[in-house]
């Protein structure tokens, strides 16, 4: 019994060194622990992940899920419904405090869905812009109520609040979950946002994306069938 509540005053301790800045240093160089993994997840359990290659990954704590089903931040207890047994991409930082080491799952890349903490988003950003930034990008998928938009070399998830309160031109006031479903994949959008980070490319290679934009506030126009939405509060 002793044991075991060291262990976890261990991976504790090592989750709170990543959460101010600890290990997580980057994703190359001599200091960094931070390594991506190809495993095979053998069992899934509502504190970790379980692998063949490396063993038992804590992975307690906020997580944002991208899937074709989902798209959103939620507790473990409900990110672990998506992690399912057989291959898989992992980013682990191994943390050592003492004599003890802990394995910290940071993120989880398994067939198109994406589990991502976000102090792996944090430390893996190369660029913010808060302000007015507009243009057109074109609809590359539709990941639960959230967007995947393209635009040249920029593959940025769009996170959406189903219940967001929107204008729809000509019709009046409307919910996100009403009205998102009219987008089309491939269609050609005018979006204009305030909140954009662009991560590293060794994110992008593992994830799919590398931007997020997120507390989505201006409006979005779908050029190829004249959708026009304005983002509450106008």
């Amino acid at each position: 019994m002793k044991a075991a509540v060291a262990w976890l005053v261990v991976v504790a301790v090592a989750v709170g060194a990543l959460a101010h800045g600890g290990v997580l240093v980057a994703w190359q160089g001599g200091r960094d622990r931070v390594r991506v993994l190809e495993v095979t997840v053998s069992s899934v359990t509502n504190s970790s992940v379980v692998t063949e290659e490396v063993g038992e990954l804590f992975a307690r704590g906020k997580w944002l899920v991208v899937s074709e089903a989902y798209t959103g931040l939620c507790p473990w207890l409900k990110a672990k419904e998506f992690v399912k047994p057989g291959k898989a991409t992992a980013v682990v930082a191994v943390v050592a405090r003492s004599n003890r080491t802990a394995a910290v799952l940071l993120g989880l890349r398994q067939g198109n869905c994406s589990l991502v903490r976000s102090i792996l988003l944090k430390r893996s950003a190369v660029g913010r812009r808060h302000g007015t930034i507009e243009g057109a990008c074109k609809l590359a998928a539709k990941l639960g109520a959230s967007l995947l938009v393209e635009r040249g070399k920029l593959r940025a998830l769009v996170l959406m609040n189903p219940e967001g309160k929107w204008r729809r031109a000509g019709s009046g006031d409307v919910r996100w979950k009403d009205v998102g479903g009219e987008l089309n994949v491939g269609d050609t959008l005018w979006v204009c946002f305030h909140n954009i980070v662009v991560l590293r490319p060794k994110f992008a290679e593992v994830f799919g994306f590398n931007a997020v934009i997120w507390g989505f506030s201006g409006a979005i126009i779908d050029l190829d069938t004249g959708l026009a939405l304005a983002k509450y509060p106008l």
